[in-house]
């Protein structure tokens, strides 16, 4: 009689700490939840320049040429090696095969 009231009271300790357990889990789960939603909602918030009535949405984009961001010294320098020309690929080519034609044509 003796061990059964020690394994009812065990087997009642160990089912009230899962049911604790269990309800913090769900207790953390709803608090990151919360800080979720409400970071979304601050990410979106600040996304609404996107939207057509702002501003920002109807500023035009101003293409660079990163050509132009190099000079032909420090491409030198990065590369190792002598540059001897550079020119601007005219718009609407596709300035990879036109580098490798001129590298080729050099070999």
């Amino acid at each position: 009689m003796k061990g059964l009231k020690v394994l009812l009271i065990g087997g009642g300790l160990v089912l009230a700490a899962g049911v604790m357990a269990t309800a913090g889990l769900v207790y953390v789960g709803y608090r990151v939840k919360g800080r979720v939603e409400r970071a979304a909602q601050e990410v979106t918030a600040g996304a609404g320049a996107s939207h057509p009535s702002s501003p920002r949405a109807a500023a035009t984009v101003r293409r660079i040429d990163p050509c132009t961001l190099l000079t032909r010294e420090e491409a030198s320098e990065i590369l190792g090696v002598a540059v001897e020309h550079v020119s601007q690929v005219p718009q609407g080519r596709d300035k990879g095969v036109v580098m490798a034609r001129k590298i080729a044509s050099r070999l």
